[in-house]
């Protein structure tokens, strides 16, 4: 019997010969199609013995919990916060991700959202929109420069190493980090920080640290009250590492921000935070480039491919082990 594979979203078609036709029947939905629901989600895992899923797929407990065939779950993600793990590893079910697919593209798309800003594009193409075109003037919303200036990573991974790389090197900037268990060595000077000295002595912040309970909400009211007024945040991790109320009620605080991800993400249109000019916000697209998203659409159908043929041990992308 053919292993039966379900892709929730459409991916690059030539990529699909990574699963040999003669063992795999694969499943591969329209992006056209409707909205994945929980019912949905649960018919699919229920008659497939794999889903290649994404993080726009919730797969909850309840999901997991009515499921007897699914073998693995393999998500097209670095992350992993939008499947139930435990529940996953109780059923016995590889969860699966796609490491080291994306680290240049999200970081590059880090310093462009940064770039807009501290050059206040939203703004200006707000009032352009808004407003009738106005004689050129050399004190209108004016923006700030990034050489010489210090910076505070969350998160100092793969795709904060590369920021930093990209902001030392090209920019010539101080790479500040919020310091976790232990001290990083990068071939550029980094300063490791406590969080209450971080969040006082940086006035521009980017996120790219994972979700997890030590993360969630490490943006809160009292992280924000820290920070110096005018500040600037850039988060192209999850929302929830924002607590998004708090943010609400504390935008003054800020002179720009710029966010790929939110919550919930994305961003409903009628959502308040889009009427504010300070932020720009993106639609989680940091690893939108061909390259990374076809080398994550390759190891998320490996991933299935060593599952299936040689068990969860042998894939060096399982998050969990039963």
């Amino acid at each position: 019997m053919k292993c039966k594979v379900y892709i929730t979203s459409e991916i690059f078609p030539d990529l699909l010969s990574l699963l040999p036709a003669n063992r795999y029947d694969v499943t591969m939905r329209r992006d056209d199609s409707p909205v994945l629901s929980d019912r949905d989600l649960e018919t699919i895992c229920n008659s497939h013995d794999a889903i290649i899923t994404n993080v726009s797929n919730n797969i909850s407990s309840q999901i997991i919990k009515k499921t007897k065939r699914l073998k693995v779950i393999s998500n097209i993600a670095v992350g992993f916060d939008n499947i139930d793990v435990t529940s996953a590893t109780h059923n016995q079910i590889a969860v699966t991700i796609t490491p080291d697919t994306l680290d240049q593209s999200v970081a590059e798309f880090a310093v462009g959202l940064l770039l807009n800003a501290t050059k206040n594009v939203g703004f200006h193409q707000n009032k352009h929109l808004s407003e009738a075109p106005k004689p050129w003037a050399p004190t209108i919303g004016l923006g700030l420069e990034l050489r010489n200036r210090a910076v505070g990573i969350i998160g100092l991974g793969n795709i904060g190493k590369n920021i930093g790389s990209i902001l030392h090197y090209g920019f010539g900037m101080k790479i500040n980090y919020l310091l976790n268990k232990e001290e990083k060595r990068l071939p550029y000077p980094t300063s490791p920080m406590k969080k209450e000295a971080f969040f006082k002595n940086n006035d521009i912040f980017i996120i790219s640290c994972p979700l997890n309970e030590e993360t969630k909400h490490l943006i809160n009211g009292q992280s924000i009250k820290m920070m110096p007024q005018n500040s600037i945040l850039v988060n192209v991790a999850r929302g929830g590492i924002i607590d998004q109320k708090a943010l609400e009620k504390n935008l003054d605080k800020f002179r720009a921000l710029a966010l790929d991800v939110a919550t919930p993400d994305p961003l409903p249109k009628n959502h308040p935070l889009w009427k504010n000019t300070k932020l720009f916000i993106t639609p989680h697209i940091g690893s939108a480039t061909e390259i990374a998203r076809r080398k994550m659409c390759e190891k998320a159908l490996l991933n299935v491919l060593q599952v299936v043929e040689n068990g969860y041990i042998s894939c060096p992308n399982t998050i969990n082990s039963f």
